[in-house]
């Protein structure tokens, strides 16, 4: 009886894209997913965010929603329109706003924040990219 062949897929990382005006807080969101193997790009601004959206396709975007150009509203209203829609985590430190943009959003986060529970909602996001990842080649 010959055996199964067994299918082999290649894990890959997920792009994110980190739209955050407070260095800091760029920085370390950056540095914990880049560690975690993903590809990460971090902007400062509404207006880098969107390029980034345009020219690199990120699947899962993290904005704030007080950004000192373009409100992370909008950078989130473009992501959710785009072909193939990225996850989108919005942040801020006004949970009125939060409130307001949960439509849009698939997870919000009020300042501050436990870094474990954003790195566990990623975990959970990568699990289900790998998972659409693994029909598509099926």
């Amino acid at each position: 009886m010959a055996a199964e062949p067994v299918r082999i897929f290649l894990v890959s990382a997920m792009k994110i894209l980190v739209v955050e005006d407070e260095p800091a807080l760029r920085e370390i969101v950056a540095d914990i997913f880049f560690a975690g193997d993903h590809d990460v790009r971090a902007v400062a601004t509404g207006a880098g965010g969107l390029g980034m959206l345009k020219s690199w396709r990120p699947e899962i975007v993290i904005a704030e929603l007080a950004l000192p150009d373009i409100r992370g509203e909008e950078v989130a209203r473009v992501a959710a329109a785009m072909g193939r829609r990225p996850w989108i985590v919005l942040i801020s430190a006004e949970p009125e706003r939060l409130n307001a943009v949960r439509s849009i959003a698939d997870a919000v986060f009020e300042k501050p924040f436990h870094l474990d529970q954003m790195t566990s909602l990623v975990e959970l996001f990568h699990r289900r990219y790998l998972r659409e990842q693994c029909k598509e080649k099926s």
